[in-house]
């Protein structure tokens, strides 16, 4: 786009289109080269634009588009990029890291294949200083010398890259990828966590790690109870599991095992062991691994490892106590004597799982890999016999509260969850989003899932607490927001702190409300919040006993439905003496000004002159000094203009 209305798109196959109404209307431009692919376009200004070949061509005009030059690069290979940098100087990129510079407005060119990956995006700051965005994970590389020379400038996105005057920039790229740099420095930070989580592991409510086995990731942490979360640089990349024993001591599963005493600020390579995918500490000196076709175990707190056994492909290690072990896999192993002696399992429900855990020497589970068969099956008599439990599907892996009686099973995109020691499974399955793939609980009733594209949810079992919440809804109403809760039972209630937020981590308490005490009845309560309102915000009842403990609700969203077109109305009533009202709607935020003019064009009031939020707007104008007549009224934002007629009649 080239001003409010010009602009072109450029695509496959010969695609050239032209508008001028804001998009509201394009035209296909046909400039002769039916068959070629016109990956980029750029404008310097309203005469000025190149637009780069699948040939390795770049298309010049200097009218405007009305006669293009086909102008020979010196490549052949695709151009998917381009930056016109001033008249003379024009920078393209693309197809085998092809770069192609001109100094001279395009009669002469040189070529470089300096970059790393096949460019999708460039651009400068100036004829030496330039971006560029690419491969996947490869990250932004910069120039300094007109792109003969590039070296990386941070992480960063794949296909787009966006550089403003004041020095700040964008990058984007696939799977939620937006990062970020302030004041000119290559300071790129990433505005969204939306990496594939591999793992996580929660010490307390509070203080928790999430790892991700993507090339080049790092752990993460939070201090808050996963309301933010931070890079810890420290830790190894490409993490497939993390285990910690004690609020210091922790283990990463990467290229080989890793570990912390220092609660995750630093981390050390231990010695003996290749890449892990679990680890099983049965106490604080003993602990076991495993990795592709090998058994490791340490005896001095994860400080050296040996390889214990080694076999064929092994995905999980499960121990009931110090002596009593089991693995699955291609083929399960069983152990009774401390990992001394391995026995291969070839019971043919066993053979082929993913995942085993055993409540006591006797009494166990194995996942299987089939999401469309039975996966889950039970053994109560050490293994010797399976049986198939028909009611899960899709099983992969377990995942246990600190109380055995509670455990979940995340499987092909489906989750169930047992309260009773594994004895029968609900599954959960349509209550949380797709793409979960780890769980952790710090305790019986809390725990943090974990999946692809940063994906994260909090679990709360409040089937314990006193008070029974039915239900807790808002709704906008007149500006303001209607909060409404029921309860089933109150045992000790002594009531609930009403509390705010606009970005679900600050919190500010808006009043209390009484409780019942002890009650077996249904209670309804309600209250208005007629404070500072936006499109939307969040809410949350912090219920408080008498003692003094307390157990948040979960937090609900309240959110204004927004009109779905901009629109001045017609003034009511009119005509009028002297107050009327003038409604309007915003889709979004925006400046507005609202003019009241004569009939020959004077403006003679000025109602609104600032920047407003989105949604419904109702403003009453008092037309005391006014005489009477005709009036304009006339609102205006960014991108519109609306004008209606009012009659003063005195």
């Amino acid at each position: 786009m080239l001003n409010d209305t010009l602009g072109w798109v450029c695509g496959l196959r010969g695609t050239l289109l032209k508008t001028t109404d804001a998009g509201v209307n394009w035209q296909s431009v046909d400039i002769g080269y039916p068959n070629i692919s016109y990956w980029a376009i750029d404008f310097l200004d309203e005469n000025l634009g190149v637009i780069t070949l699948g040939n390795g061509s770049i298309l010049k005009t200097t009218d405007g588009g009305e006669s293009w030059t086909d102008i020979q690069t010196g490549t052949t290979n695709a151009l998917y990029c381009v930056d016109i940098i001033d008249p003379l100087h024009i920078i393209a990129a693309g197809e085998w890291y092809q770069v192609a510079y001109t100094s001279d407005g395009g009669n002469t060119w040189h070529l470089n294949d300096e970059l790393p990956y096949d460019a999708n995006a460039i651009q400068f700051t100036d004829t030496s200083t330039g971006y560029a965005v690419g491969g996947e994970n490869l990250g932004i590389w910069k120039t300094t010398n007109g792109g003969m020379n590039w070296f990386h400038a941070g992480e960063g996105g794949e296909w787009g890259v966006s550089l403003l005057s004041d020095g700040t920039g964008y990058a984007v790229g696939m799977n939620l990828k937006i990062y970020k740099r302030t004041g000119g420095l290559d300071n790129w930070y990433k505005l969204i966590l939306n990496e594939s989580w591999s793992n996580v592991f929660f010490i307390n409510e509070n203080v928790g790690y999430l790892t991700c086995a993507d090339l080049g990731e790092k752990v993460y942490k939070t201090e808050d109870g996963g309301n933010s979360y931070s890079k810890i640089e420290n830790s190894p990349e490409y993490n497939s599991v993390i285990l910690f024993i004690d609020s210091l001591t922790g283990f990463l599963g990467s290229d080989k095992i890793y570990k912390t005493t220092d609660g995750g600020v630093n981390w050390y390579a231990a010695n003996g062991t290749g890449g892990v995918s679990r680890i099983f500490f049965v106490n604080e000196q003993d602990g076991w691994a495993v990795g592709g076709n090998k058994i490791y175990k340490t005896t001095d707190g994860g400080e050296n490892w040996s390889v214990n056994f080694n076999l064929q492909t092994f995905t999980n290690i499960y121990f009931v106590d110090s002596v009593y072990g089991w693995t699955s896999g291609s083929i399960p192993c069983k152990t009774t004597d401390g990992g001394e002696i391995w026995t291969q399992q070839t019971n043919a429900s066993s053979i082929g799982s993913d995942d085993v855990y055993f409540l006591n020497p006797d009494t166990g589970w194995v996942t299987k890999y089939s999401s469309i068969f039975n996966s889950l099956f039970k053994t109560v008599d050490g293994g010797l016999n399976w049986i198939a439990v028909p009611e899960v599907v899709g099983s992969r892996k377990f995942f246990h509260f600190p109380d055995p009686v509670h455990w979940i099973i995340i499987g092909f995109s489906r989750y169930y969850i047992t309260n009773n020691y594994g004895n029968s499974w609900v599954e959960f399955t349509e209550t949380v989003p797709t793409g979960l793939v780890s769980f952790n609980a710090p305790t019986n009733d809390k725990g943090f899932f974990v999946g692809t594209q940063g994906l994260i949810l909090r679990y709360e079992d409040t089937t314990n607490v006193p008070v029974e919440l039915l239900s807790f809804t808002g709704d906008f109403v007149d500006k303001s927001v209607s909060l409404k809760w029921k309860t089933a039972t109150e045992v000790n209630n002594r009531g609930f702190i009403i509390e705010k937020s606009f970005n679900k981590k600050d919190w500010d308490e808006l009043t209390f409300i009484n409780g019942k005490g002890t009650s077996t009845e249904k209670n309804e309560y309600s209250f208005i919040d007629h404070s500072l309102i936006r499109a939307v915000q969040y809410y949350r009842l912090k219920q408080i006993d008498f003692d003094g403990t307390f157990n948040y609700s979960r937090i609900i969203e309240v959110r204004e439905n927004l009109p779905l077109e901009f629109k001045l109305y017609q003034n009511y009533p009119n005509p009028f003496n002297p107050k009327t009202n003038i409604e309007y709607n915003l889709t979004k935020r925006s400046h507005v000004c609202l003019s009241i003019f004569n009939i020959i064009g004077q403006r003679k009031a000025i109602i609104v002159d600032e920047i407003q939020r989105p949604g419904k707007h109702l403003i009453e104008f008092n037309a005391m000094g006014l005489t009477s007549g005709i009036y304009f009224y006339e609102l205006k934002t960014d991108e519109h203009i609306f004008i209606k007629k009012m009659i003063v009649l005195k």
